[in-house]
């Protein structure tokens, strides 16, 4: 069933190898929470019970947030592609909450770096400036009188 499921991710969902690989990793780290073997995991006794048990087990182990919901998202994509292919009826990873992930603050220049930078307008080549580099009032604008349209 795993398997199969790579397969799914890679030619129909065109999922990145390092992706599909840590899809496999952390569908295989649910199946040895719940003492199963690959081979003798049955995927239809999982309920939503266990797959909440097994992010509070995660969460308490210290696994970053970010790093649940990846593999809370692994979960809820097994289970959707099963549903999918007939072998369950409902999702049990569908209604799990996704442990909140702290919002990283913007990184800022300090003195230092704001004096080191040259001065005078920023340009994409080097010596020419756009007009939106330029004081405003002092790029070189046209109006509707001044242009000649062709007919």
């Amino acid at each position: 069933m795993i398997t199969q499921f790579e397969q799914y991710l890679l030619a129909e969902k065109r999922y990145s190898p390092h992706t599909v690989k840590a899809y496999k990793t952390d569908l295989l780290q649910f199946v040895d929470f719940l003492c199963y073997t690959a081979d003798n995991f049955n995927p239809s006794e999982v309920t939503q019970l266990l797959v909440r048990g097994w992010v509070v087990h995660l969460v308490k182990s210290g696994v970053a947030p970010r790093s649940v919901n990846r593999k809370i998202a692994t979960l809820s994509t097994f289970f959707r592609y099963l549903r999918r292919i007939g072998v369950m009826t409902l999702n049990p990873a569908a209604c799990i909450i996704h442990p909140k992930t702290p919002k990283r603050l913007p990184a800022f220049l300090n003195i230092e770096a704001v004096e080191r930078i040259p001065p005078g307008p920023i340009s994409a080549v080097p010596g020419r400036a756009r007009p939106s580099d330029l004081p405003y009032g002092r790029s070189p604008r046209l109006d509707q009188d001044s242009v000649e349209f062709a007919e």
